[in-house]
């Protein structure tokens, strides 16, 4: 049976002009030749979709035809897929599809494309889907720009992961994932000009698409019992040999395949025919990419994508918590590399446990004394690593928040939060003379706030804003209880313009900043042994912060006084 060589070696690759990345159904015992896409024809281009307007294609697949296209009813912009007239007819394909696609259109994620209904009618069937800005594939991005940097790579998987993490919760996983099914959110009519402006603004991001699609598929070959579903290039082995056993761990293969072409360019074992890739798929494990003229490839990176990329299933990732903290440990590492945190902290780190194991040999007192104080400075100095670089410092609803490593008026790494993301706290509770300080955007009339919560977790004050795009100024208000106090206002320059807010605590006060100045201060009934700061639900179009970092705020003179 395949699967049982034990060797595993990764077999020689030959040159191939194209890959597998088609997703078909594929005859089970047939002689491996690839279904190609149907061209494009008139009568698909003539199709008339009741009440929508097509206005140009999208992009074409074995599956079908994607279409742009005006709802005449809604004045929007959609993604209209015509459905192959293959599958259309099939009455199983379109109960499952539809069944699928529209359970899945209930579900909300910024990483995921709604399927908004399937219609169906003597013309054909149709699937109609949110319409992702910028017409950018992770595939085309790759053709466009070459292969993509490691930490983009990063950047793309994590965003997929939690995505794919969001659904598989709700019992449902995708069965086809490839670079073709992972859409840029770029709102520009131009196409990037290299990898920086790929997520040069807030809102862009990676979004999944067919789900719904890919299920229908899927139900009508496992009920056939004549066919397998899937992209060759990309899908898991046991989807081949194995389909009962297809389970989310397979969409962890599916993107480790997807990772490996985007930093190398061609897919894992391409240049065989499909029956023999396949068979190559079961015996061995994804080998490691080979990136444009031999350049390495970072060791943490490699033993990822192999632990995402093995042969046996079980031997993958056994959960998406997982696989999401090693990407955003990651995420943080290369920030690291690229100069994004301060790197005397991690090189101190390693020399400060060194120290101390020696200390630990020799037994002497003296050094295990002094190495104890480079422990209480280490912590310190930790305390000047922004909070905002990696959601680790972060607990709550994650699913909606992401790091941005640069954007658009900002090098630094920075947390966002869409309109509707869930509330986050961070996990660290500070003590009583310390402050936090740290740099906000946002936009949007509906107020975003801060709140200030206790030992308890309970809630002390809180502190909404609203940046009004008419007047260029962002408002601040602080709430104790029932009591209401305006704080004024900061003059904004641009819509993505940044203001510097500083939250100081001691024991029974609280302090508030805007730009270096007081405009807020409050005293406490009860004493605050420790507190900590909760982002709260994202009722704006955005919220940002970037830059958060530590103090410790003595108060002298009826204010904090900062050490640095």
């Amino acid at each position: 049976m395949p699967g049982e060589n034990l060797n595993k070696k990764p077999p020689p690759q030959r040159n191939s002009a194209s890959v597998d990345n088609e997703t078909v159904p594929m005859p089970q015992g047939g002689d491996g030749e690839g279904q190609a896409a149907d061209a494009l024809n008139s009568e698909l281009a003539a199709i008339q979709v009741p009440g929508f307007k097509l206005l140009s294609v999208l992009g074409a697949g074995g599956m079908g035809t994607v279409y742009l296209a005006r709802q005449n009813n809604l004045e929007r912009l959609v993604a209209v897929k015509v459905i192959n007239p293959k599958y259309a007819q099939n009455p199983r394909f379109i109960a499952s599809l539809t069944q699928e696609a529209l359970t899945l259109g209930a579900l909300s994620h910024p990483n995921i494309v709604t399927c908004h209904d399937v219609l169906s009618d003597q013309n054909g069937v149709f699937v109609i889907m949110e319409y992702v800005p910028g017409r950018l594939t992770a595939r085309d991005l790759m053709l466009r720009l070459g292969p993509l940097p490691e930490d983009m790579v990063v950047e793309i998987l994590l965003q997929v992961v939690k995505a794919l993490a969001y659904v598989q919760a709700k019992g449902y996983i995708h069965r086809d994932l490839k670079p073709d099914n992972l859409l840029i959110y770029r709102d520009s009519p131009q196409p990037p000009k290299n990898f920086a402006e790929i997520f040069s603004m807030p809102d862009n991001r990676v979004m999944v698409c067919d789900f719904g699609i890919a299920a229908g598929a899927q139900s009508l070959a496992q009920q056939s019992g004549k066919a397998l579903f899937g992209s060759p290039a990309f899908m898991s082995p046991e989807q081949a040999f194995r389909p009962e056993k297809v389970d989310f761990r397979s969409d962890i293969y599916s993107l480790a395949a997807t990772a490996y072409y985007l930093l190398s360019g061609a897919a894992p074992f391409d240049g065989h025919e499909r029956d023999e890739r396949l068979l190559l798929k079961a015996e061995n494990d994804i080998p490691a990419p080979i990136r444009p003229e031999r350049q390495k490839i970072d060791r943490r990176l490699l033993k990822l994508l192999a632990k995402m990329g093995t042969a046996d299933m079980d031997e993958r990732y056994s959960d998406y918590a997982s696989l999401l903290e090693d990407l955003e440990y990651l995420s943080l590492y290369y920030a690291d590399k690229q100069k994004k945190l301060p790197s005397k902290i991690m090189r101190r780190k390693r020399s400060f446990f060194l120290g101390l194991l020696a200390g630990l040999i020799i037994l002497v007192t003296a050094l295990v004394l002094q190495q104890f104080r480079y422990y209480l400075q280490l912590l310190k100095e930790l305390n000047y690593v922004s909070k905002t670089i990696s959601l680790i410092f972060w607990e709550g609803d994650r699913d909606n928040w992401r790091i941005f490593q640069r954007d658009a008026g900002s090098e630094q790494p920075s947390l966002f939060g869409p309109f509707e993301a869930e509330a986050l706290a961070l996990k660290e509770t500070l003590e009583p003379g310390q402050s936090l300080r740290f740099d906000l955007r946002m936009q949007g009339q509906r107020s975003s706030s801060i709140a200030i919560l206790d030992e308890n977790d309970v809630k002390k004050a809180g502190f909404d804003f609203y940046a009004l795009k008419s007047s260029h100024q962002l408002f601040v208000r602080m709430r104790l209880g029932e009591e209401i106090m305006p704080l004024g206002h900061a003059e904004l320059n641009g819509e993505l313009d940044w203001t510097q807010i500083e939250i100081a605590v001691n024991s029974q006060q609280i302090w508030f900043y805007v730009n270096g100045e007081l405009r807020g201060f409050r005293h406490l009934e009860e004493q605050m042994r420790g507190w900590r700061l909760r982002l709260e639900p994202v009722r704006a179009n955005f919220i940002q912060l970037k830059n958060m970092y530590v103090s410790e705020a003595h108060m002298k003179n009826g204010g904090p006084k900062h050490e640095h």
